[in-house]
């Protein structure tokens, strides 16, 4: 109840998965590569904020929760946590990039 009560939750719900509906399915909408570019940031975007919302939520309980701890507990992500989601997102790049480039995917000729 409390991340669905929260304001960035409803965000995510509304704009990163209504949004991308409304800009694909609209048959004006539909012709532009731009908009449909858009849809998919807008997607991805909203993903990262769910899965973020998701780990969040799971650090706010503690497992064993003893009388010391009454109510959520409050988390945010380290330093190292953010490095590693980097560290993440350019090896996704470089292993798509290369997949791209070896498997001559735009195309043209295969090597």
């Amino acid at each position: 109840h409390y991340l669905w009560s929260r304001p960035m939750f409803q965000v995510e719900l509304w704009i990163g998965l209504g949004l991308p509906i409304v800009l694909t399915v609209v048959p004006g909408l539909r012709k532009s590569l731009s908009l449909q570019l858009l849809a998919a940031v807008v997607a991805l975007v909203a993903l990262f904020v769910a899965r973020y919302d998701f780990v969040i939520g799971g650090q706010m309980v503690a497992l064993f929760k003893g009388s010391w701890s009454h109510g959520l507990l409050s988390y945010t992500p380290s330093l190292t946590e953010w490095a590693v989601l980097a560290t993440a997102v350019f090896l996704a790049n470089v292993v798509n990039a290369l997949g791209e480039k070896q498997l001559a995917l735009d195309g043209g000729e295969s090597r």
